[in-house]
């Protein structure tokens, strides 16, 4: 069954009134067979055939070390240089960032966030490039907004009941 290609198309057959449920019941069938037995003992033939020489294995440690030094240094540079240069982190918050992202093994990155300055934080919302918001424990989200006041620009939360998640009573982050 190596190699075997199951598509739905072979199994429309205008004879068949139920030509879909064929196709259903026989991937169904094909996954039964290669995953529960076929996929195992071929797994395990294999294992048991395999040769172990010493030297041919003495021989590839120095280049599967230098594979994997070059891994690890290319993986904690590239997150931290995208740390450093796109949340604005000093060199050593983005080289903590980038080990941080190598015992993850992911792609997925991350990055954390750097206070910000009030104008910055202004010009983001202002040009829609981020937005900001505050919820302290046991409130509701209260979203940052730009508000001109005598002719400048200040932030401002919605507001509500709660003075928790007013800007002024907020730690500096």
């Amino acid at each position: 069954m190596a190699g075997l290609i199951v598509r739905e198309e072979y199994f429309s057959f205008e004879s068949f009134e139920h030509g879909s449920r064929v196709y259903e019941n026989t991937k169904a069938l094909i996954d039964n067979v290669a995953f529960s037995w076929i996929g195992p003992v071929f797994f395990v033939v294999l294992g048991t055939q395999l040769v172990f020489d010493w030297d041919i294995f003495i021989s590839v440690v120095p280049h599967t070390f230098a594979l994997t030094v070059g891994i690890l240094v290319s993986q904690i540079a590239s997150a931290a240089l995208a740390a450093k240069y796109t949340s604005g982190t000093t060199t050593a918050e983005s080289m903590l960032i980038g080990l941080g992202i190598l015992g993850r093994a992911e792609i997925a990155f991350v990055v954390s966030w750097s206070p910000r300055r009030k104008a910055d934080a202004i010009n983001d919302i202002d040009s829609r490039r981020h937005t900001y918001y505050v919820q302290q424990p046991g409130t509701r989200r209260a979203d940052v907004h730009v508000v001109t006041m005598g002719g400048k620009k200040h932030l401002r939360t919605d507001p509500d009941a709660s003075t928790a998640n007013n800007l002024d009573n907020l730690p500096d982050c």
